[in-house]
Parts: structure tokens; C-alpha cells; sequence
């Protein structure tokens, strides 16, 4: 009789460390689904930010070619 509970009682504990170590294997799993959920999340929002901040890029840009030219209508303005 204390053989079969024995047994039980080591059946059972190899049972916990089953169910424990397969929980440890999704814990690691979903770690690191949300570690690439994380970085597909950080890529996204730098491909916003680079697709916002190019037009502010060139509206900086044609404002300072347009300051650029009125200089130059300034001067030619001046001649005439």
C-alpha cells in the first residue's frame, strides 16, 4: 500500500513538473511573440514618421528655394 502511494505521490509531482515546465515554454513563447509584435510596432511607427516628416523635409526646402528666389527678383528688381 505505501508503495502505490508512493507512486501517486511521484506520479504527481512529475505531473506538476510537467504542467510547470510546459507553462514556462508558453510564457517563453508569448515573450517572444511580443517582443516581434514590439519591434513590427516600432517599424511601423518609424515608416510614419519618415512618411510624415519627407513632405515637412521638402516644404523646407521649397520655402528656401523660394526665399532664394525672391532675393533674386529683389535684386533683379533693383537693376531695372
Amino acid at each position: 500500500m505505501d508503495r502505490i502511494i508512493d507512486a501517486d505521490i511521484e506520479q504527481h509531482i512529475w505531473d506538476s513538473l510537467a504542467s510547470f515546465l510546459q507553462m514556462g515554454h508558453q510564457l517563453i513563447a508569448n515573450i517572444k511573440m511580443m517582443n516581434c509584435m514590439r519591434l513590427e510596432a516600432m517599424k511601423v511607427q518609424e515608416d510614419h514618421r519618415t512618411k510624415v516628416n519627407h513632405p515637412l523635409e521638402e516644404k523646407a526646402e521649397v520655402e528656401h528655394l523660394l526665399e532664394k528666389k525672391m532675393i533674386e527678383v529683389e535684386g533683379l528688381q533693383e537693376t531695372v
